[in-house]
C-alpha cells in the first residue's frame, strides 16, 4: 500500500482529499496564514468539507470563489 503524499499539491494548492473533517480547520488555517493568495483549496464535492473551509476563510476575512469554471470541487482564494 502506498502512503499518500502530504496534502499540499503544489505551492499554490491545498488538496484536502483524504483529510478527516476534524482536521480541516487547523490544516486550512495553517495553510492560509503561510501562503499569499491567490491559491486553490481542493475540497472535492463534499458540502461539509467546503463549509469547513469557508468557515476558516470567513474567520480570516479572505475573499474566495466557490468552484471554478472547470472544477466545482475546489475553492479559489482570491488576492485582495
Amino acid at each position: 500500500m502506498r502512503k499518500r503524499k502530504r496534502n499540499i499539491e503544489s505551492e499554490t494548492n491545498l488538496d484536502l482529499h483524504g483529510v478527516k473533517h476534524q482536521d480541516v480547520d487547523i490544516l486550512v488555517e495553517e495553510y492560509v496564514l503561510l501562503h499569499t493568495p491567490p491559491f486553490k483549496i481542493i475540497t472535492g464535492h463534499s458540502g461539509i468539507m467546503k463549509q469547513l473551509v469557508i468557515e476558516v476563510l470567513d474567520r480570516h476575512k479572505y475573499k474566495y470563489q466557490d468552484g471554478s469554471l472547470h472544477n466545482l470541487g475546489c475553492i479559489l482564494v482570491l488576492s485582495e
